[in-house]
Order: structure tokens, then C-alpha cells, then sequence
């Protein structure tokens, strides 16, 4: 997928979150790879309805990766 920007749930100054949340959408059993530019990395493993949820992480630059698979989604 490579690099995007994720932002916080919500900019509201009176109840802002920072958190953003990433769902990722692939065959079942990827491993899925998020690295940020602050070098923070999280792996999921899809599961077997074919999604991987990244909950509460932080606001910014991420690079999307994916292992165990011959095509990556794009």
C-alpha cells in the first residue's frame, strides 16, 4: 500500500483524540506491517474474514507493508 497519512479520530478541541484506526482489507493470513517515521512497528496477522484492525495508533505517517504473499494489494 506504501506510505499514508493517518489522522486522530477526531479534531475537536474540546474532546480531541489523536488515535487513528486502520482497517485493511486482504487474503486471510497475511501479515500486515505498519511502520511509522517515529520507527513504531505493529504487525497483524489477517484473520480469516479477511481483515486486520489497527486500533489507537498514533497520528501520522505510516508505511504499509504486507508479508506472506506473492501479489501485495496496492
Amino acid at each position: 500500500m506504501g506510505k499514508m497519512f493517518l489522522y486522530g479520530r477526531s479534531q475537536k478541541k474540546t474532546k480531541a483524540d489523536p488515535y487513528a484506526k486502520l482497517t485493511v482489507n486482504c487474503p486471510p493470513g497475511v501479515t500486515v506491517c505498519a511502520i511509522s517515521v517515529d520507527t513504531d512497528t505493529i504487525l497483524k496477522v489477517v484473520s480469516d474474514k479477511g481483515v486486520a484492525v489497527f486500533n489507537r495508533i498514533t497520528e501520522g505517517y505510516w508505511d504499509i507493508t504486507f508479508a506472506d504473499v506473492e501479489f501485495p494489494p496496492t
